[in-house]
């Protein structure tokens, strides 16, 4: 990283009324050894995550939507993290997620907290299984790819669904 080169006005003592003069000062300049990541981990997050999804609820009404909780966490290029895809099925629908960051820039690394809340409505009543969702990213510490899974999620479905008419949930272009 080449030297940066800043200038300051520095109160000048000696002067009548308060003068200041310029300064201009220089960091040093700054060598990194960078290693290249394994060709299978291009353009994954790199550094130390944590993950999980949750659900608040585990029974629902069919008519409600369940907002799932993402939650990816630890330090490394924490702002590169995008979610990985919470699939839909033929049992329910995933609308898109609202995502929000938290960074923090630690002395040795740069940490953060990334978090989707993820809506979720159902098709039909029962028991239902959100499957498992991945997420992988490329740990240097330990030079290999690490992949994390979500556990499944069990919500119990029940209720009649309401025809469009009488339905209170927003309309799926206004979500």
């Amino acid at each position: 990283i080449p030297p940066l080169q800043f200038d300051l006005e520095m109160a000048d003592t000696q002067a009548m009324f308060f003068g200041s003069r310029p300064i201009r000062r220089s960091t040093q300049e700054v060598k990194i050894t960078v290693s290249n990541p394994p060709l299978e981990g291009a353009g994954l997050p790199v550094g130390q995550f944590g993950f999980s999804i949750r659900s608040p609820l585990t029974q629902a009404n069919i008519n409600d939507i369940v907002t799932l909780q993402m939650k990816i966490s630890g330090s490394g290029n924490c702002k590169a993290i995008n979610p990985p895809t919470l699939p839909g099925s033929e049992t329910f629908i995933v609308y898109p997620a609202k995502i929000t960051q938290e960074s923090d820039f630690l002395p040795d690394a740069l940490a953060g907290t990334l978090r989707a809340e993820i809506p979720v409505a159902f098709n039909r009543t029962g028991t239902l299984t959100i499957p498992p969702v991945e997420f992988r990213y490329f740990d240097p510490l330990r030079g290999r790819i690490v992949s994390l899974n979500s556990a499944p999620l069990q919500i119990r479905v029940s209720g009649e669904k309401m025809s469009a008419d009488h339905s209170q949930t927003l309309p799926r272009s206004a979500i």
